[in-house]
């Protein structure tokens, strides 16, 4: 373990996988250049009846920028990503940023955007995108 995955404690929660927490916070205003309609267009959304969220089978810790160290810099990154067909993770934004100066969103953007998943899917077994809702929480020892 290097000096800097030692100097803080990085925690995940998936949100999508628990409907009554991914129902109780309203997405903030959706940073980017798609409009609220056009993220994730086609894909289903938890709560959805029938619906087997996707299960992570692999994932990538973000990097903790030193900077955003030096400055002390803790909280959460609330992302939204479409999980596809294949388990990949396509369209991801940030719904609460918690730093874009020192890079604490985007190492949280780009750890995702590495992570693999079983697919979603319905009873016919046959995987469907899914919008996944997504808490990154950055925290120093």
């Amino acid at each position: 373990m290097t000096l800097r995955l030692a100097a803080f404690a990085f925690v995940l929660v998936i949100l999508a996988v628990t409907p009554a927490a991914a129902q109780q916070s309203a997405p903030a205003a959706p940073q980017g250049d798609k409009s609220e309609s056009e993220f994730g267009k086609g894909a289903y959304r938890d709560g959805e009846p029938g619906l087997v969220m996707p299960v992570i089978q692999h994932r990538k810790d973000p990097f903790y920028p030193p900077a955003a160290m030096r400055e002390k810099i803790e909280g959460e990154v609330q992302i939204e990503a479409v999980v596809r067909e294949d388990g990949t993770v396509g369209e991801v934004r940030v719904i609460k940023s918690l730093d874009t100066k020192f890079g604490l969103d985007d190492s949280a953007v780009a750890a995702v955007k590495a992570w693999v998943f079983k697919p979603g899917h319905f009873s016919d077994g046959l995987p469907v995108p899914v919008i996944c809702l997504m808490v990154m929480e950055f925290r120093l020892h």
